[in-house]
């Protein structure tokens, strides 16, 4: 699927195995204490990011990073970490061959411009980004 955007819910599959689920879970206010999300007043969006492991070898997630534009302007989102609600874990342990791990994490992106968002997702650092877009929100 390289060189192509997938939308939301779909998977974007790499050569060696490797698969990648992006699906958004909805809005969510931040907490008291959360961190980054001060500029939307506490709004943010979250989205559960799944990696799958096809390959015959087991795989190590530790490079994996994301990150999300949103609005005509491609603004870049803060990452939420809001522990209360367990938004900001990282990337943990291995991944076995045939297994899969899932995170699910928040980024600031008012409701009202919640359109347009593209996030990016890679799961190592050999990887290309794989792109996943749509419209989120109201």
């Amino acid at each position: 699927m390289e060189e192509s955007l997938a939308d939301f819910g779909q998977t974007w599959e790499y050569e060696d195995g490797i698969a990648v689920t992006v699906t958004h879970e909805g809005e969510a206010k931040a907490s008291q204490y959360a961190a980054g999300a001060k500029e939307t007043g506490g709004q943010m969006q979250v989205f559960k990011i799944t990696i799958m492991n096809g390959t015959d070898a087991i795989f190590d997630p530790v490079g994996a990073y994301t990150t999300v534009n949103y609005g005509d302007s491609g603004q870049v989102a803060e990452r939420v970490f809001d522990m209360d609600q367990g938004y900001g874990d990282m990337w943990q342990g291995k991944i076995l061959p045939g297994k899969k791990q899932s995170l699910t994490m928040a980024f600031a992106v008012p409701t009202d411009v919640a359109s347009d968002v593209l996030l990016s997702v890679a799961p190592g650092f050999d990887y290309k980004d794989s792109l996943f877009h749509g419209t989120v929100g109201k």
